[in-house]
């Protein structure tokens, strides 16, 4: 019999030899880790078996021949190991490859992982659940396992697990599906968890008011409507009115908020404090504020360990400040475990006549440290770090250092959803308050100066 006659009947044959299959010309030169797909393969076969010619030319599975031969499998059985495609023209053999790789149309990124999550569940039905991870590395471990599905699809285990669990929330939600890409999904599912886990806990938040006091106790207690104002030593917090004023130094009260019961603190520090004495006062005899007895380490010190004290994990702070002061308040916060964007959020204002307008240029912006407790995320995300709004003037600013309330209610939109609790430890006219309450937010206020309290007690008496 022909060297050829022979060829042809082995190869029609039902067992090859895995040496005999010719491979040339392919357009995938590098197989990647083959390993893991050995040890897959090993465990539970080949679940789709390579394509091969009449003539033993390798048409389609390139990596599970390289896997095959890693186990020194030295015989391949027909159906199940490999099967034969018909064609022997060598060009019309090589477009098919071609046609394999470049022509096919693309699945979107929502039908290959829910590709991928239908082919696990067959997979485990076939051979089982694994009891972990890592199944597949030791005999210890039965069934089939992620690791084995990455394996099989030549990618990274950890992207195989995030792919099967996005494809969880797609079958559940199928608008995610109809998101431009993989990544947008991922982030949108990500807010979507954390709104999620923050509105649950919302519903039971409540602001850590006192008791009712008794004439034994205090001297000196204002109810307003909605909330209550603190000028004595508070006893223990109960109730859940929306909001709580606290009058006098924020470290003579703030003991009283129980630890991780805030999900944002938001505050405006002085801006003065360390340079002397410091006070401005409303045109109209309203709001005002002074620094000169401040100590700015220590006041940096104290707000920064107790927002992370009471701050909720996984939850932001964001600290307005001056910037004589910019490195203390960074390192205060970094100790006291913030991590702290060295890119200040910028809020873009009207300009304020400096004192030497021939040397010095107006300032047109404050700055602002954005601090993470753990790991949280936006409530809207993808947002620029500056906001520009025009600065409170006219009958509308109450205070003479006032923020706008679309300032404090944009970080308490972006970080926040209704029934949080949000901290503001200088509450000056109490812009924070008001844009918590418009918002549906609960607050927690804290203010020295009593003129400023009186202001605070009828703006959010109102609301």
């Amino acid at each position: 019999m022909a060297e050829s006659d022979a060829m042809i009947s082995v190869a029609q044959s039902n067992i090859i030899k895995t040496s005999s299959i010719i491979v040339s010309d392919r357009m995938r030169h590098d197989m990647g880790d083959v390993l893991e797909l050995a040890n897959s393969i090993k465990r539970h076969g080949i679940i789709q078996p390579i394509v091969i010619a009449r003539n033993w030319r390798l048409i389609a599975g390139g990596r599970r021949l390289a896997a095959l031969k890693l186990l020194k499998r030295d015989v391949l059985e027909h159906s199940k190991d490999f099967i034969y495609n018909d064609e022997t023209n060598p060009i019309q053999l090589q477009a098919m490859e071609l046609e394999e790789n470049l022509k096919r149309k693309n699945l979107t990124w929502s039908e290959e992982i829910l590709g991928k999550q239908q082919l696990f569940s067959i997979m485990q039905e076939l051979h089982g659940a694994s009891r972990g991870f890592g199944a597949g590395r030791s005999a210890a471990n039965d069934g089939f396992s992620l690791r084995a599905l990455a394996a099989m699809l030549g990618e990274n285990p950890s992207t195989t697990s995030r792919d099967i669990e996005l494809a969880g929330y797609v079958a559940k939600h199928p608008a995610l599906a109809q998101m431009p890409t993989k990544a947008d999904a991922q982030r949108k599912l990500g807010v979507a968890v954390t709104v999620a886990a923050m509105q649950s806990l919302a519903k039971r938040s409540v602001v850590p008011l006192r008791a009712l006091p008794t004439p034994a106790d205090v001297t000196n207690t204002t109810e307003a409507d909605g909330g209550v104002v603190v000028t004595d030593t508070p006893s223990a917090p109960v109730s859940d009115e929306r909001w709580i004023l606290y009058e006098g130094r924020f470290q003579d009260h703030i003991t009283l908020v129980t630890d991780t019961s805030v999900d944002l603190v938001v505050t405006d520090l002085p801006y003065n404090i360390g340079l002397g004495t410091s006070s401005a006062s409303h045109s109209a005899g309203l709001g005002s504020f002074s620094d000169d007895d401040l100590d700015i380490v220590q006041l940096c010190a104290n707000t920064a360990v107790e927002s992370y004290r009471v701050l909720r994990d996984n939850r932001f702070a964001v600290f307005f400040y001056g910037m004589n002061y910019h490195g203390v308040l960074y390192d205060a916060l970094t100790t006291a475990g913030f991590t702290v964007d060295p890119y200040p959020f910028i809020w873009l204002r009207d300009r304020t006549a400096p004192p030497d307008g021939f040397a010095r240029y107006s300032k047109t912006w404050d700055p602002a440290f954005i601090a993470s407790k753990g790991t949280p995320r936006f409530i809207r995300p993808n947002l620029p770090n500056s906001f520009a709004v025009p600065s409170v003037r006219g009958a509308e600013r109450l205070h003479a250092a006032q923020k706008p309330v679309a300032v404090m209610g944009k970080f308490i939109e972006d970080m926040t959803t209704p029934g949080c609790v949000v901290l503001d430890m200088f509450a000056g006219a109490g812009t924070t308050g008001e844009a918590a309450l418009r918002t549906g937010r609960k607050a927690i206020l804290f203010e020295l100066e009593p003129q400023n309290c009186i202001l605070i007690r009828s703006r959010l008496g109102v609301l």
